[in-house]
């Protein structure tokens, strides 16, 4: 599954998923999310790709707008152009 948001977004998610307990900060998966926000899939290592298709993409799945695709910030139900579509209607 590929994510289609910046890193903004996606970091926004992640420091969520450490609020909500998902993710404990300071520890590996965390800093392996941070650096696949930051850097991309391909610039991680073999134990970093592990954390990420098995943790951490499974959850950025749930947050993932059901129209595009993109990130849905905490706090929203739809990413940010679905929502403000929504709103303005």
């Amino acid at each position: 599954m590929e994510i289609n948001s910046d890193s903004e977004v996606l970091l926004e998610v992640i420091e969520h998923f450490a609020d909500e307990g998902y993710l404990e900060r300071d520890k590996g998966a965390y800093w392996s999310a941070v650096q696949y926000a930051k850097d991309g899939l391909d610039r991680l290592s073999p134990a970093q790709k592990y954390w990420i298709d098995r943790l951490i993409l499974p959850l950025l799945k749930k947050y993932s707008c059901p129209f595009c695709g993109d990130l849905v910030p905490p706090g929203l139900k739809w990413c940010e152009y679905h929502q403000h579509q929504w709103n303005k209607d």
